[in-house]
């Protein structure tokens, strides 16, 4: 056998052998926040799997631009200033993760993590994904027109309007821990009624501490308000029938994207009739009662008595002030 023949294969038997324990470079994960509030933080986080090789650096990017760099064992980070308006904690940050402060609506964008192993090959690999920013609300919704209290049969309509936000929130009526729908709900557009659909603003109808809210930066337009109205007719509950009040607990939600939830609660006090005016027949004095037609025998006697009273009073002032003119009189 030729010597350099045999050689061939041995050589290949031996460099197989040494990739055995080898595989290729991979990201296997990429976390990045699907949405973040304006002003929020935010983590992103890359797992990746070496394959035996050694790592030789973690590469960040928004868009085609780096802003990120670690070596080996969190060693060298370095951040490229040429994104201004990127903070990178560096202090937060490692070589699987990357801690970004004070979100702005420019960091949104697609994000790549790119690994990269020892040379010679210098093997990389990477994966991307999307981040969008909101405008989040710096308050919960209001509730409005909500009244003292109410009697069983008279109609209820209220209204809910969420602070400022972007994208609009979403507004979600519930009575007594259920979400009603159609026909209680009601959507405006500039005043009318609305089909249930996308939320939609009632420019009109907004509190007056947000005419002049977030707006004012130019960055929130008047869309960014949504207000939804709830009607419905108050029932007394039957366990109720015999009583003289009842709680219907109506809530209003606000919702924006997958990340903000809040929730706003109004009490109504339903009072049943019969009660209402046994109460007040038992609190009231009866000079102070009166009928339909505004008078009573109790009224009428409770008045001619204060006349009484009062030129009774008179009489003794004027006879009074007479006794001392008389007295002045005398001693001059």
């Amino acid at each position: 056998m030729n010597c350099r023949t045999a050689f061939y294969p041995l050589l290949s038997v031996v460099f197989m052998a040494g990739l055995a324990g080898v595989t290729c470079i991979r990201v296997s994960h990429l976390i990045v926040p699907a949405q973040v509030g304006r002003g929020h933080d935010a983590q992103l986080h890359c797992h990746f799997n070496l394959g035996g090789n050694i790592l030789y650096s973690v590469k960040w990017f928004k868009g085609s631009r780096e802003f990120f760099r670690i070596g080996p064992d969190g060693t060298r980070p370095q951040v490229f200033p040429h994104l201004s308006n990127m903070t990178v904690d560096i202090q937060r940050s490692n070589v699987s993760s990357v801690y970004l402060r004070n979100i702005q609506r420019s960091n949104a964008g697609t994000y790549r993590c790119e690994v990269s192993c020892e040379g010679p090959h210098f093997e990389t690999d990477f994966r991307e994904a999307n981040m969008s920013v909101v405008d989040l609300p710096l308050q919960g919704p209001i509730i409005i027109n909500v009244q003292t209290s109410y009697l069983p049969g008279e109609r209820v309509a209220l209204n809910c309007t969420s602070a400022p936000s972007k994208p609009m929130a979403i507004l979600q009526w519930s009575i007594d821990g259920e979400q009603v729908g159609e026909p209680y709900v009601k959507r405006y557009i500039d005043g009318s009624i609305a089909t249930l659909g996308t939320p939609s603003s009632e420019a009109n109808g907004r509190p007056s501490a947000w005419q002049n809210g977030r707006e004012s930066d130019g960055e929130l337009a008047d869309d960014s308000v949504a207000t939804v109205g709830l009607e419905f007719v108050v029932d007394l509950p039957k366990q109720m029938a015999t009583g003289a009040f009842a709680i219907r607990r109506v809530s209003c939600t606000a919702l924006v994207g997958d990340i903000y939830q809040s929730v706003t609660y109004a009490n109504l006090s339903i009072v049943d009739g019969r009660s209402a005016k046994s109460i007040a027949t038992a609190r009231t004095p009866s000079h102070l009662l009166h009928s339909s037609n505004g008078s009573s025998a109790n009224g009428r006697s409770s008045h001619s008595t204060w006349i009484g009273l009062v030129f009774c009073c008179i009489f003794h002032l004027v006879r009074q002030t007479a006794v001392d003119i008389t007295a002045a009189v005398l001693r001059i």
